[in-house]
C-alpha cells in the first residue's frame, strides 16, 4: 500500500495473464469446489498446488509460455507450501483411494441394502469406513 502512495506509481493496470501451470492450478483448485468426494476434493487441491509449484519455480511465467529463465529459481516458502499440502491432503487421499474394509459387514436384521446405500454415499462424502459408520 505504502508503495503506492509514491510519485513513481502510475496507477493500477492490468498485466499479461499467468502461464498454463498457473491456468490449470486454479482449474483444478475451482474443482475441488465442484466435488462432494473428499477423496476427490483432495486430489484437487494437490494437484492444484503442484501446478501452483510448478509455475514459481520455473519463473512465473506468462501466457502461453511454461518457462521464464530470468526469473526462474527454487523458492523455499513454496516448497515449504507444497510439503504442507502433500502431508496434510495427500496421505489422506492416498489413504482413502487404497482403503477396503470390504470385508466388514453390518450385520443388521433388516434393511441392509439401506444401510449399505447410506453408508457408500457417507463414504464418498467424508471418508468415514464402515468400522466407524458401524458403532
Amino acid at each position: 500500500i505504502r508503495e503506492s502512495l509514491r510519485p513513481s506509481f502510475k496507477g493500477w493496470t492490468f498485466a499479461e495473464a499467468c502461464g498454463p501451470f498457473f491456468q490449470l492450478a486454479q482449474i483444478s483448485l475451482a474443482l475441488a469446489a465442484l466435488h462432494h468426494d473428499v477423496a476427490f476434493i483432495r486430489l484437487s487441491v494437490v494437484a492444484g498446488n503442484i501446478f501452483i509449484f510448478a509455475w514459481m519455480i520455473f519463473g512465473a511465467p506468462k501466457w502461453p509460455h511454461l518457462w521464464n529463465s530470468d526469473t526462474a529459481a527454487l523458492h523455499w516458502d513454496v516448497f515449504a507450501w507444497l510439503t504442507a499440502v502433500l502431508v496434510l491432503n495427500g496421505i489422506p487421499m492416498l489413504q482413502h483411494f487404497k482403503f477396503d474394509d470390504s470385508r466388514v459387514s453390518f450385520e443388521v436384521p433388516h434393511h441392509e441394502d439401506l444401510i449399505e446405500s447410506v453408508w457408500a454415499e457417507w463414504w464418498r462424502r467424508s471418508g468415514i469406513p464402515r468400522t466407524d459408520f458401524k458403532k
